[in-house]
């Protein structure tokens, strides 16, 4: 336990988070990848998957310090795809696909576009359809 709401459970050396665990938030599954510390703080870096409250996918890829970094899958909340490609410290940056959907009652229904392009702190800046 780690102040009464975080929980990890995974591997441990020298009295250390070191190597593949998952993290809790309140019983719920928060992040599940490799983890290590540094200075007493503790850290997601390479593979892993990042969950929503509810239990879904956020975010399936690469991370780097806890930031997305790399190649990496964001969801939304209702498991559809928001944004498949590149990130740099947790911003679309580099090749990447962004979804649009159609939307009735805040639920998306169906895609309405994809978006090719390459992207720069998080704006898209080559546009190609």
């Amino acid at each position: 336990y780690i102040n009464n709401i975080l929980t990890y459970k995974g591997e441990i050396k020298n009295n250390k988070i070191l190597g593949y665990g998952k993290f809790y938030k309140k019983n719920k599954i928060k992040y599940k990848g490799y983890f290590n510390m540094i200075n007493d703080n503790i850290y997601i870096n390479g593979y892993g998957i990042e969950y929503y409250k509810n239990g879904n996918i956020k975010y399936i890829g690469d991370f780097k310090n806890s930031k997305k970094h790399g190649n990496g899958i964001y969801y939304l909340e209702s498991n559809e795809i928001l944004y498949k490609g590149q990130y740099k410290n947790n911003k679309r940056h580099g090749h990447g696909l962004l979804y649009y959907y159609n939307f009735i009652n805040n639920n998306p229904t169906n895609i309405k576009r994809i978006v090719k392009s390459t992207f720069k702190n998080n704006l898209i800046w080559n546009y190609k359809n």
